[in-house]
């Protein structure tokens, strides 16, 4: 097998436990000798400088079978383009390259990250609607655009309260006022 990916597992019941580390070939597929059945965390690593963290998937091991995925993961590059949060002021994410976005983080709100603790920084692009990081959007969400916000580690991130975000839109003669969201998270 040819090493093209790293996928770790954590078992569920000891979140920051014991993992088991293996590489995927060519085609994406890996093999577990030895691993806890029940939920566990797959965190996917694409080890480079344009991808620095991990990407968890939530899935459910099976004793002696072969287990697939909930959904396909695709690794895309991360911005680089970090806006630090302000621990306790607010933030403003308006990356230059993605004209008509805005994020406020408004003061004293936090977002924490898989390892319990505040994300301190954040990023945003872009991804093709049909090659997401994490589950397929629902088939009645239709999106035009869908972005992906990275915090420079593995995993995403919980915010404390809601964060406001304008994206840049088109509306067409007769359509509906207002744009809805949809926000999945792992």
């Amino acid at each position: 097998m040819t090493a093209v990916a790293e996928i770790e597992t954590k078992s569920a019941e000891r979140r920051w436990g014991a993992m088991a580390r293996v590489s995927a070939d060519a085609s994406g597929n890996f093999l577990f000798s030895t691993v806890p059945t029940g939920p566990q965390v797959l965190l996917i690593d694409g080890p480079s400088a344009l991808y620095p963290g991990s990407l968890p998937v939530q899935t459910t091991i099976q004793p002696g079978i072969a287990n697939v995925l909930p959904y396909p993961v695709f690794l895309h590059e991360v911005g680089q383009n970090y806006v630090p949060i302000a621990q306790g002021g607010q933030t403003i994410v308006a990356p230059p390259d993605i004209p008509g976005f805005s994020m406020l983080i408004p003061a004293g709100t936090t977002i924490t990250g898989w390892d319990g603790q505040p994300n301190v920084k954040v990023s945003v692009v872009p991804v093709p609607n049909d090659r997401l990081p994490i589950p397929q959007l629902p088939a009645n969400v239709p999106a035009k655009q869908v972005y992906m916000f990275n915090f420079g580690k593995p995993g995403g991130g919980y915010p404390s309260r809601p964060i406001p975000i304008i994206m840049p839109g088109k509306k067409k003669v007769g359509e509906e006022k207002g744009v809805r969201n949809h926000f999945p998270h792992e």
